[in-house]
């Protein structure tokens, strides 16, 4: 009887979250805008991460991530390519790149605390769109690559967190010595605990 309790109190170390919050949703984005003497940067960031908790200790999340970048060039930047012998459409000179990346991590880390920390690792696929100055639209799907990080969720209430997150993974584009570039971004989001 007192190895069954034993083993009881175990499994519910290992399996309290699962009944305390069987699923953890979070929301997030970014928004940037900056000014060169050339062009106007506008980029904006939004997903969505869905989280299982396995036990105090593990996670795992799914989810999935959209960025919408624009370069918008200035009238004297156009001028000057125009001046150089290309030729270019009439209107404004954009170029907008889509990136759309879906995701399947296993975080470890300190969780259902005030402050919680972890990492994570896992699988990325990237899809990118690029449409240039004249419209013309290119599509190229990365292969299936790995990516990791660092994540802080911080409570706020019995069901809400923010949650602030670090990742990196390969870009896909190599220098010219051939050592590859590494995408970073960060993250803030709203998690909803239920």
């Amino acid at each position: 009887m007192k190895l069954i309790k034993n083993i009881l109190k175990i499994l519910f170390f290992i399996f309290y979250p699962i009944f305390c919050y069987s699923i953890e949703i979070t929301l997030n984005g970014s928004y940037a805008n900056s000014y060169s003497t050339s062009y106007q940067y506008t980029k904006t960031s939004y997903g969505l991460d869905i989280g299982f908790p396995l036990n105090q200790f593990m996670e795992l999340n799914s989810g999935q991530t959209y960025t919408n970048e624009i370069y918008t060039y200035t009238d004297d930047y156009k001028k000057y390519l125009i001046s150089k012998g290309n030729i270019l459409p009439a209107g404004n000179l954009t170029q907008e790149y889509d990136t759309t990346d879906s995701y399947a991590n296993l975080s470890i880390g300190l969780f259902n605390y005030y402050f919680s920390p972890s990492i994570y690792g896992g699988v990325l696929n990237r899809k990118s769109k690029f449409k240039d100055y004249f419209g013309q639209v290119s599509e190229e799907e990365t292969p299936l690559t790995w990516d990791a990080g660092a994540a802080l969720s911080i409570r706020m209430g019995r069901h809400f967190k923010l949650k602030i997150t670090y990742r990196i993974s390969p870009s896909g584009v190599s220098s010219p010595s051939g050592s590859p570039y590494y995408d970073n971004s960060y993250w803030g989001g709203i998690t909803l605990s239920f």
